[in-house]
């Protein structure tokens, strides 16, 4: 069974804070080095969240390390009872073009960062297994996808649910333009 209307999960904001808080001091670990040696390298708004990242109090990070079991047992328990995957599109906008994503120095760069991944970081942060179809293109022939999310470990119920549908559609044959 896959989610409609009448499973829907807890909320997922609160999972995009402590996501949030986990990426961004990884990430600044991460790129650390290259960070020192060859800053030019990145852009200004990729530097924007690596720069952040730099500033996260290793006490705001361990507790939103703490806090994933929790939340992942109280995901699974209040969810996965009743479905055996969720139905999720991919990304929260229409794929933005190159010049849509270049005003990097814009106040507007954080919500397109999160508007492009507020269906898959509560999904990375809980560490739940998730899979990505192709389901269309929009009129501007760009890619439109939905994601399978499953209870851990469920890898092969996605797999199969995926086999499925790609059986029955053919947009994982249609090229964008």
């Amino acid at each position: 069974m896959v989610a409609g209307n009448s499973a829907r999960p807890p909320g997922l904001a609160g999972y995009y804070d402590p996501a949030n808080v986990i990426n961004k001091a990884e990430g600044s670990a991460i790129h650390a080095q290259t960070l020192r040696t060859r800053r030019s390298d990145y852009s200004a708004a990729v530097l924007g969240r690596l720069d952040a990242g730099l500033h996260i109090p290793a006490t705001q990070y361990l507790d939103a390390l703490r806090a994933r079991g929790r939340l992942l047992r109280e995901f699974v328990a209040a969810v996965f009872g009743r479905v055996d995957a969720l139905h999720f599109p991919v990304a929260g906008i229409q794929t933005p073009t190159l010049e849509e994503t270049a005003d990097e120095g814009s106040a507007r760069q954080p919500a397109l960062v999160e508007s492009l991944t507020r269906f898959t970081r509560w999904v990375n942060y809980l560490g739940l297994p998730a899979l990505s179809l192709p389901c269309g293109l929009t009129p501007a022939r760009m890619p439109v996808g939905f994601q399978l999310i499953g209870r851990p470990f469920s890898e092969l119920a996605l797999f199969r649910i995926g086999h499925a549908y790609q059986q029955a559609t053919s947009w994982h044959e249609a090229a964008p333009g």
